[in-house]
């Protein structure tokens, strides 16, 4: 009789810490679904450059800028690679859908 209440209690006790790990929720609540990867649309990707350039006529600098785009990202950053090294990029490669 003393090994059979032994034995339950082993059993329960083994039953209980299986089920407690099912039971418990994650910290911060459950996760949420994954939602699916954003498809980039038909767009272009664009950048904005900025320089300073002497302006004769006013006997002074003025800022100029210059807007790229191309259809790739590798595309745009090779237009920015390949910029005076004066130049300021105002604004990265950034996708705009059409």
């Amino acid at each position: 009789m003393r090994m059979d209440r032994k034995v339950s209690l082993l059993l329960s006790s083994l039953l209980l810490v299986v089920a407690l790990p099912l039971n418990a929720t994650q910290v911060g609540g459950p996760r949420p679904p994954l939602e699916p990867p954003v498809v980039l649309d038909e767009g272009v990707w664009e950048a904005t450059v900025t320089w300073m350039q002497w302006n004769r006529s006013t006997g002074g600098y003025v800022q100029m800028f210059s807007h790229i785009s191309a259809p790739t990202r590798e595309g745009c950053e090779a237009q920015l690679s390949n910029l005076d090294p004066s130049n300021t990029i105002v604004q990265f490669c950034t996708f705009r859908a059409y």
